[in-house]
């Protein structure tokens, strides 16, 4: 199931972008003058907002076909390739979670994650098994906490500490389901 849980967080990912009247893409990827692009990645091109439309579409697309685990392998590696470009399009939008959304992506690549509860199996592409070899589930838990040991060790100073983001995006939050009224 952990296909299917990191699907779901893949399409709601991606349907943020497309919410919000495109608002989002459009205030980050399109307006921008200029972009910090990544040393050695400053080939790869700015899209206009109707292209960007059509790239979250596809994107979401794969997203849902990772998910219920059709053509698996290959739509996590479009995913994969695909949230790559969004991350190298500016330096300035670096979130550690989008790097590891990036590795993960990858992990999932050659993983055997489409032999259960996938189309996968209903149209005979992957053999019917229930389980999975334990290194994908161990490399899945390293990567993970890699990534939030660091973070963790970065937010170490007086601002984390004193828990002065937390102040400032909690009453941000309080429209938000579930979670709001924290």
């Amino acid at each position: 199931f952990l296909r299917i849980f990191w699907g779901l967080c893949m399409v709601y990912e991606i349907y943020t972008h497309i919410t919000h009247d495109w608002a989002k893409t459009k205030r980050y990827y399109v307006e921008p003058p200029w972009m910090f692009h990544y040393y050695g990645f400053d080939w790869i091109p700015r899209l206009t907002l109707e292209q960007w439309k059509v790239y979250h579409y596809s994107m979401f697309t794969l997203a849902v076909f990772f998910t219920v685990g059709f053509l698996y392998h290959i739509s996590a590696l479009l995913f994969t390739i695909g949230f790559t470009f969004l991350f190298l399009q500016d330096m300035g939008l670096y979130l550690n979670h989008y790097y590891l959304i990036i590795l993960l992506c990858l992990v999932y690549v050659p993983m055997p994650a489409n032999r259960y509860f996938a189309v996968d199996c209903r149209i005979g592409l992957a053999r019917h098994t229930p389980t999975i070899p334990f290194w994908c589930v161990f490399l899945i838990r390293t990567l993970v906490s890699v990534v939030y040991v660091f973070a963790g060790i970065a937010k170490m100073n007086v601002d984390w500490i004193m828990c002065e983001p937390l102040i400032r995006w909690l009453p941000a939050g309080r429209r938000l389901p579930l979670i709001g009224w924290m």
